[in-house]
């Protein structure tokens, strides 16, 4: 019996281990996606001297960014 339990105790803990792996590479990969869209459309839109601003805020955000990932 109690071999069963812990049979079933690992194929649980092996589900859950591949189940967080999974959300995490889906979290990298949305992280990931979400910094180049914004930089893109920032880079299109922001052309000038007086877009620094902007320019500055997106390369604090991309370092957020990569820190997170």
């Amino acid at each position: 019996m109690l071999l069963v339990l812990e049979q079933g105790l690992t194929t649980y803990q092996f589900f859950t281990a591949n189940y967080a792996s999974a959300l995490t590479i889906i979290n990298y990969i949305i992280i990931i996606f979400c910094g180049i869209s914004i930089q893109i459309r920032v880079y299109r839109h922001c052309k000038g001297v007086e877009m620094t601003r902007i320019r500055n805020m997106n390369k604090q955000l991309s370092i957020v960014l990569g820190t997170q990932v």
